[in-house]
């Protein structure tokens, strides 16, 4: 059994187009449409393996994936790459798995954006699974993985030169929780096989990333909202807590600056 790049049913049939152009050249190709960009789309399967030593990892996504087994968040990738050679990571899960029954699930991400972070606007999208027990393949990406888009996520405009979408986050959408062994995913569909995907994949050459936690070096009140100081720049995203009702929005701002009155320059 080889892997195949499979994707979300909106994508399967679609035809890439080329995006490489000169920087002022405009015979760029139109947009993606709306409706492709912007997805946060999910993958889930479950296996019975037979844990007997080393198990390997080869995974990717266009453009992007997070990778959890059993619950528990493992990796995530790849670096940004072209079609022709693009990456995928390989990763020691050893111990991640266990005897009998795992679930894997993964979060992809598709932009859709033409622009400098990654090779977006060529409308391809795609998921690519290629795990190995002592050398001998047991699991693949292929049409028996289920699939769903992750309605938690919606666009709230975009910045930064079509660089990135701002987002609204719903805590109440059914997908949330998606990674969890106990997750009910009965009815989501399947994935489809990806008809048109011209990759040539390459093992990445940098290490995956390392994570950390970091506190706030303060966290006081500000007319408004609480302003929660790093101390330094990092690259990450916030993990916080809250209690509320339904329907209640905490609207969160990142910045590297202070404006005159001390709140947050985010603009």
């Amino acid at each position: 059994m080889e892997p195949k790049f499979i994707c979300h049913p909106d994508f399967a049939d679609i035809i890439p187009v080329d995006v490489f152009h000169k920087e002022m050249d405009n015979t760029v190709p139109d947009p993606t449409p709306p409706e492709l960009q912007n997805r946060h789309i999910l993958f889930r399967k479950k296996a019975v393996l037979k844990k007997s030593g080393k198990a390997v990892l080869k995974i990717t996504a266009d453009d992007y994936y997070k990778l959890y087994i059993n619950g528990v968040f493992v990796t995530q990738g790849p670096a940004a790459s072209y079609p022709h050679c693009y990456n995928y990571n390989e990763v020691d899960v050893t111990g991640y798995l266990c005897e009998g029954e795992n679930t894997f699930a993964v979060h992809t991400y598709h932009q859709g954006l033409i622009n400098r972070v990654w090779v977006s606007g060529d409308r391809r999208e795609m998921f690519w699974f290629d795990l190995s027990l002592d050398g001998e393949r047991v699991l693949v990406s292929d049409e028996s993985w289920l699939c769903a888009d992750h309605t938690a996520y919606s666009s709230a405009g975009i910045i930064g030169y079509e660089t990135q979408f701002l987002e609204q986050y719903d805590s109440s959408a059914p997908e949330v929780g998606f990674e969890s062994i106990s997750f009910d995913d009965s009815r989501w569909d399947h994935a489809a096989v990806f008809l048109h995907a011209n990759y040539t994949l390459r093992k990445q050459e940098t290490p995956q990333l390392t994570f950390s936690e970091t506190v706030p070096v303060r966290t006081e009140l500000i007319p408004g909202g609480i302003r929660i100081d790093f101390g330094f720049e990092a690259v990450g995203t916030l993990a916080a807590k809250a209690k509320g009702k339904k329907g209640d929005t905490v609207l969160i701002r990142l910045g590297e600056e202070l404006n005159d009155d001390g709140s947050v320059r985010f603009e």
